[in-house]
């Protein structure tokens, strides 16, 4: 803002005429359109914002939704990051508990590491997860619910939540492994 809009902008649609501040009003129809000016906005100019629980993310300008990828975001270098907003507290939690188990089950310490570095980075926000970040989550997610069935019958202490377990296992193949995969692909 210019020291010419200091006490007020005078707008002529959406520019305003003393300093040249655009401020649109984008709608969606049929793209990003600004109610006031009819403006299209570039498919690239979405200013994407995750909806939490549903793998999904919306426009703020305009409403327009579509799933979540990888993507630049702005700030944080030139390598596709996808943000994390948009997975459920569930997903963090079988998430974090498939990675337990990998660095649980693993010998190799590059794999714990990695496993650590991952837990640690999904405590913060916004989550933004790289290419391998996400191909990790899927191999710890794959080898976590393929030897649920096993726990159990090995171990005694883990029959007292085999329900609770093939549960997790069922929404384990429903979302983030499913979601992950997508992205993955």
């Amino acid at each position: 803002m210019s020291i010419k809009c200091l006490f007020g902008h005078k707008w002529n649609g959406c520019k305003c005429e003393r300093c040249g501040e655009v401020k649109h009003l984008w709608k969606n129809e049929n793209g990003c359109i600004c109610a006031k000016c009819g403006e299209t906005r570039n498919e690239g100019e979405h200013d994407w914002k995750p909806l939490k629980g549903r793998w999904h993310d919306e426009c703020a300008g305009c409403g327009k939704k579509q799933k979540c990828c990888f993507k630049l975001i702005q700030g944080r270098g030139s390598e596709k990051l996808f943000n994390a907003g948009c997975m459920d507290d569930k997903d963090f939690k079988v998430i974090d508990d498939a990675l337990t188990f990998l660095m649980n089950a693993s010998t190799n310490a590059n794999t714990v590491n990695e496993c650590s570095k991952l837990m640690a980075k999904l405590q913060h926000d916004p989550v933004l997860l790289t290419r391998g970040d996400v191909e990790l989550a899927m191999a710890a997610l794959i080898r976590y619910c393929e030897s649920i069935p096993e726990l159990v019958e090995v171990n005694p202490a883990y029959a007292a939540h085999k329900k609770e377990l093939l549960e997790d296992r069922k929404y384990i193949s429903m979302f983030p492994m499913y979601e992950f995969g997508r992205l993955l692909n």
